[in-house]
């Protein structure tokens, strides 16, 4: 997750508890949430997920799937009047309005054999 300083100088979020072993809990809405995709959890990050994050008031939603080696999948939803909406990419590129940054998931393979991964910032 991805929580800005303008949201804590906005009081959208605030961080409540810690110290002495007890843990920090992040009350209110995150701007970005990233969900890297895996067998177990496909359905939960690419259905129910977009819904409660939305009612949630989370502003950007990234999801990452690389589970196939011949194709990544990468895209950035941003929140519309009723519900997330995909950010249309320009040759691979994605922008962020929380960031003011464009983003590209690339994948090649390294010398190794395996897949390599790559998230460019522009």
């Amino acid at each position: 997750m991805v929580v800005s300083h303008q949201a804590f100088r906005e009081e959208r979020v605030r961080l409540v508890g810690g110290g002495e072993g007890r843990k920090t809990k992040l009350i209110g809405s995150a701007d970005i949430i990233i969900e890297i995709v895996s067998e177990r959890s496909e359905i939960a990050d690419c259905e129910w997920a977009l819904a409660a994050y939305y009612d949630a008031g989370i502003s950007e939603y990234w999801l990452f799937n690389a589970r196939r080696r011949s194709a990544v999948e990468f895209h950035i939803d941003k929140r519309g009047p009723k519900e997330f909406v995909s950010v249309r990419k320009s040759g691979g590129w994605a922008k962020s309005a929380v960031l003011s940054r464009s983003f590209r998931f690339t994948q090649s393979t390294g010398a190794d054999g395996n897949p390599e991964y790559t998230l460019e910032v522009r």
